[in-house]
Parts: structure tokens; C-alpha cells; sequence
């Protein structure tokens, strides 16, 4: 796959704070709930596309909250390398 645009990565896991706050009535799923600047550390596949879905209708027209594909998981792995392997 080739990437055609640029894109953002978040550089930080979601605090439970900001998992609750997005997710306004939804239960924490943290198995560690000591902190809310902990990560959400116990999400399913459904959980986290519902918290992306809810997160982009916060944000402007046109911007999106998505899982990387895999080319932009590989691209951000090399960090600027244009070896074979990073």
C-alpha cells in the first residue's frame, strides 16, 4: 500500500480521564483504576472503534480518529529510514 497523505500518531496512550470524557456514561474499563492519567490499558477491538467513532464527532469536518493502517504503522516504525529494516 502506498500512502497518498499525510497523517497524525498520537505519541500517548488515552488517559482514563480522557476516555471517560469522550465516552460521557460509558464505565471505565482500566483494570488499574488507582489514577485517571493511567492509560486504558483493557479495551477490546470494539471498544476502542466505538471510542475513535465518538472522538471524531468532536472534531472538524473532515478529520477522522482511526487505527493506523498498516503502511502508516510501518511508515511511522522507520521514523525517516529508507533501509530495509529500521
Amino acid at each position: 500500500m502506498r500512502l497518498s497523505q499525510g497523517f497524525w500518531l498520537a505519541d500517548t496512550a488515552s488517559s482514563q480521564a480522557f476516555w471517560l470524557a469522550v465516552l460521557s456514561g460509558e464505565e471505565n474499563p482500566s483494570g488499574f483504576k488507582d489514577d485517571p492519567n493511567s492509560p486504558v490499558e483493557n479495551v477490546d477491538w470494539d471498544q476502542a472503534t466505538a471510542f475513535l467513532k465518538a472522538l471524531t464527532t468532536t472534531w472538524a469536518e473532515g478529520d477522522r480518529a482511526d487505527l493506523p493502517t498498516e503502511a502508516e504503522w510501518e511508515y511511522a516504525c522507520r521514523a525517516g529510514s529508507t533501509t530495509a529494516f529500521s
